[in-house]
């Protein structure tokens, strides 16, 4: 999902192209490290946005938001 990705920090973000995807694959399969810190950087920010308590956090302020037009 790309509100997940940060290109070139958490992933690789690519055009929807054969070609695009096939340079970023490439890209991925000479480069170890960079699949290492990718994998690293995406994993902790997966954690650190998409816990349960920060999707709640999340889903409470948007509800916090649409309800003050009532008050």
């Amino acid at each position: 999902m790309r509100e997940t990705v940060i290109d070139d920090e958490t992933g690789l973000l690519v055009h929807n192209a054969p070609r695009a995807v096939a340079d970023a694959v490439a890209r991925l399969l000479a480069d170890p490290a960079l699949v290492h810190r990718l994998g690293t950087a995406g994993r902790a920010n997966a954690e650190r946005r998409w816990s349960l308590d920060a999707a709640t956090d999340r889903i409470e302020q948007a509800l916090l938001l649409s309800t003050a037009a009532f008050r």
